[in-house]
């Protein structure tokens, strides 16, 4: 788990950063995935959990509050939709009815669920979406409030920018990242930013086992 996506700030500013609804049905399959994977690393090991794994992220956690902050060029795809005369920032945001779920396994993988997330904002007066859906899994470590995440695949992804009724397929392959993140026992953020001043912060609530 790590914000918007490195795909998703380039497109948006010609730069990079991070991910994003789960309908309760998606949050459950989540955490069927999860289960098997919550007590141990893998069958028969019986090993401790590495210090680059906090075991706090281990679960199913649901968006609640999402922010992404973009530096976004006339001459990049948003900037042309919204037909923009100058370069300039947006600010978009999700909640918990326009997010996704993430499962965390202490084997160091996780899955992304997406089910048509949203986060939204204006520029130039207009409407901003940006609409994801699909599967995201990769390998995760975290540690000392360092988090990364690296091997991303995904199936089904698809990621769009509309803008008012104009839309453009904006999905990418998602690069490697790295963010800062704080853990307690129901709340989990992570926070990514961009050389250039970009930024997303997201917020997440644990689901019940």
């Amino acid at each position: 788990a790590a914000a918007f996506g490195a795909a998703v700030t380039a497109v948006l500013a010609g730069a990079a950063s991070r991910r994003w609804l789960a309908s309760g049905t998606a949050a459950a399959v989540l955490l069927g995935l999860a289960a098997a994977a919550v007590t141990g690393d893998g069958p028969g090991s019986g090993s401790a959990t590495p210090v680059d794994r906090d075991r706090c992220l281990v679960g199913v956690w649901r968006l609640s509050a999402g922010r992404y902050h973009f530096h976004v060029a006339t001459d990049s795809v948003l900037g042309r939709l919204a037909g923009l005369p100058a370069a300039t920032t947006v600010d978009l945001a999700s909640g918990a009815s326009t997010g996704y779920a993430t499962a965390y396994r202490v084997d160091g993988t996780a899955t992304d669920l997406y089910d048509l997330a949203v986060a939204e904002g204006t520029l130039n007066g207009h409407t901003v979406q940006r609409v994801r859906r699909g599967t995201q899994t990769y390998r995760w470590t975290a540690g000392s409030g360092r988090y990364t995440q690296r091997n991303v695949v995904t199936t089904g992804d698809l990621a769009l920018l509309r803008v008012d009724g104009r839309e453009a397929d904006v999905t990418t392959v998602v690069d490697d990242s790295a963010s800062t993140y704080r853990c307690g026992p129901g709340e989990l953020v992570i926070r990514s930013d961009g050389d250039d001043g970009s930024w997303g912060e997201e917020t997440f609530v644990r689901s019940p086992a």
